[in-house]
């Protein structure tokens, strides 16, 4: 896959091969929504507010979207996501729907948009602050999913075979259009050898490599997409790999930069780590985080 390939690749080189690609998708409870007389997954920015709000029922038995809701007393949420590293790959995938994207392979300073960034920021943070339907430094969407107690999360690829033998109803669906073209976060894990003097070591890795590259169609029966396109032609149709195999065309990588393992960590004090707790846990203004966002990125880039 051109996308998974390319990832691999820096300076005219290639470091690695893809195994799989992995992404972010809307997971749904379907008997919920079926509560709810809601008929489909939301796919715009406007349906996923309205369908969150519906789906976000207080103590009461009142929804987000009703006079009189107790946004203190909330028994279940309508959308979840993780307020960790994930957090800031939506809103790459974000700033890729409105076609932007600051991050290149040679990067050596970076001067971040405010009027691209922000926005992506603020979309998240009010899904928790301002609409309520998003639970404030949420741990475990999946968890929360399985438990029934929020109705929609985003999420990847690697969940579905934990949901194969769930008690209710679901499915997935693509990660949503908020801005003005389709976009999603992905990487890949990726099959590299360390030099060896040993060339028999060395053709024997490269068998191997080519051997699993070329019979990974099993690999996605965990939930993992083959990167190889001949083994994704053959690879199962788990339940819910359907919205996944739908991104394929406009999924977005982060770049092969040398130090793109300390910029995008996700160990603190990660940049983007850091962007995310500012967001979602202490809720502070957006264009402070995306300037704060450029300053720990320039910082990791000039060391």
């Amino acid at each position: 896959m051109k996308t998974a390939w390319e990832g691999c690749t820096y300076d005219g080189k290639l470091y690695g091969v893809p195994l799989d690609v992995n992404m972010h998708a809307l997971y749904y409870n379907k008997d919920l929504f079926k509560k709810a007389g809601i008929t489909k997954a939301p796919s715009t920015r406007e349906e996923l507010i309205a369908t969150a709000q519906k789906l976000t029922i207080d103590a009461n038995g009142k929804n987000a979207s009703q006079s009189g809701f107790d946004a203190s007393n909330i028994k279940q949420y309508g959308f979840g996501f993780l307020q960790n590293h994930h957090t800031f790959y939506q809103i790459y995938g974000l700033m890729n729907q409105e076609g932007y994207n600051p991050f290149t392979n040679d990067q050596t300073i970076i001067s971040l948009d405010t009027t691209k960034v922000s926005p992506a920021i603020q979309f998240l943070q009010d899904l928790a602050y301002k609409y309520k339907v998003t639970p404030v430094g949420e741990k475990s969407p999946i968890d929360d999913f399985k438990a029934g107690t929020v109705a929609m999360i985003i999420d990847g690829n690697w969940q579905l075979s934990g949901l194969q033998n769930v008690t209710f109803d679901w499915d997935t669906a693509e990660y949503p259009q908020i801005f003005g073209q389709k976009a999603v976060w992905g990487a890949s894990e990726l099959l590299a050898m360390p030099k060896n003097k040993n060339a028999d070591k060395q053709k024997a890795a490269a068998t191997f490599i080519k051997w699993l590259s070329e019979n990974s169609a099993k690999w996605a029966e965990s939930g993992q997409i083959p990167a190889n396109l001949a083994a994704q032609a053959a690879s199962t149709k788990l339940k819910g790999i359907n919205a996944y195999n739908a991104e394929l065309d406009y999924v977005k990588f982060l770049p092969a930069h040398p130090k793109a393992v300390k910029i995008f960590s996700s160990s603190a004090p990660s940049p983007i780590l850091t962007a995310a707790q500012n967001a979602m846990l202490n809720n502070k203004n957006a264009d402070e985080i995306t300037m704060q966002l450029q300053t720990d990125i320039n910082k990791v880039l000039a060391s």
